[in-house]
């Protein structure tokens, strides 16, 4: 019987930086003989394509309304054919670039955080979530910040596996220690040669 594979989360809120050690975290897992999809979200399926409209400012939704389709965004990205769910119980560790606390921050004192962490129960927890806080100067994107850090608090004191990742030095720095907490998770220590210093 195939062993499932680790659904891996990597947080923050640069975009383009997350993407890239995602990119790169999957690369070296591959390198290592381990099966691995890189994913984010949200997706471009029905409930995800409703988000990045929404976030364009072409379409409007309540806060309670955007909570929803983050989660139906998320369920069908882990139980459609070709998803999450199906990639794990093949054996293939999964690299998610946001997830369940990417909603809690965007939607941080918007909605009842106990009403949306009951809704979250409904679809599968991270093995592993790492918040990669790298260092920000837009207004924007430092109040996105500030409300990751409040939700993690949060969630945090609900035992999910969340770590922090210092990624002001470089991104490169940040993959660095990525790969370290994913090569405790999976138990495999003879990646460790890999850490630069």
């Amino acid at each position: 019987m195939t062993e499932k594979g680790k659904l891996i989360v990597l947080e923050g809120v640069d975009d383009a930086a997350l993407a890239q050690i995602g990119t790169e975290l999957c690369r070296w897992l591959r390198e290592h003989g381990l099966a691995a999809e890189h994913t984010t979200e949200p997706t471009y399926g029905p409930a995800g394509s409703q988000i990045l409209l929404a976030r364009q400012g072409r379409v409007q939704f309540d806060a309670t309304s955007l909570a929803l389709l983050y989660l139906a965004d998320r369920l069908d990205h882990a139980q459609r054919a070709d998803g999450i769910e199906s990639w794990r119980a093949a054996g293939r560790h999964v690299v998610c670039t946001h997830y369940g606390l990417a909603a809690a921050a965007r939607l941080w004192k918007q909605v009842e955080t106990d009403w949306q962490s009951g809704i979250n129960a409904f679809c599968c927890a991270p093995d592993l979530t790492l918040f990669v806080d790298l260092a920000v100067s837009e207004t924007h994107r430092q109040r996105l910040r500030e409300s990751y850090l409040a939700a993690i608090q949060d969630w945090q004191s609900s035992q999910h596996n969340i770590v922090m990742i210092d990624g002001v030095r470089s991104v490169e720095h940040a993959r660095q220690a990525c790969q370290k907490q994913i090569s405790h998770l999976l138990e495999l220590e003879h990646l460790e040669c890999d850490w630069g210093a």
